[in-house]
């Protein structure tokens, strides 16, 4: 069930021209899913934050950050993502990310941020805790 749609910049389900990030915030069972989609950079990280307050409010059991949609993440969005784990965690929910592109997974790799992130192959293994 998807609860919100929302584009960086406004509140419109579909992207804009000029809007680089939309983000989907839906609740599978115990979980709640975050997808972000375009570019998570500086412009997009309040909405991301925002989002994930909203997730981190409903008290699920688990967080999972879906980033396969996600086409470029800077410092500043992968900040937001470890920001978004913190919260979590201190909330006492499960947070993980889902896989990547591409360059999303190589800044995480390069950064060390995969070392302090769970990630996971699919929404079926964080179910799992694998």
């Amino acid at each position: 069930m998807a609860l919100r749609v929302c584009a960086c910049g406004n509140l419109n389900s579909a992207m804009d021209e000029g809007d680089r990030l939309q983000i989907e915030l839906r609740r599978s069972g115990e979980k709640t899913v975050v997808v972000p989609r375009g570019e998570l950079d500086l412009a997009g990280t309040p909405a991301f934050e925002r989002t994930v307050q909203d997730a981190c409010a409903l008290a699920p059991r688990a967080l999972l950050v879906d980033l396969g949609e996600l086409a470029f993440l800077d410092s500043t969005g992968l900040r937001a993502i470890l920001s978004a784990q913190r919260q979590s965690t201190e909330a006492g929910i499960e947070f993980a990310v889902l896989a990547g592109r591409a360059q999303v997974a190589r800044l995480m790799e390069i950064t060390g941020a995969a070392e302090h992130i769970r990630v996971v192959a699919s929404a079926e293994d964080l179910a799992a805790g694998a």
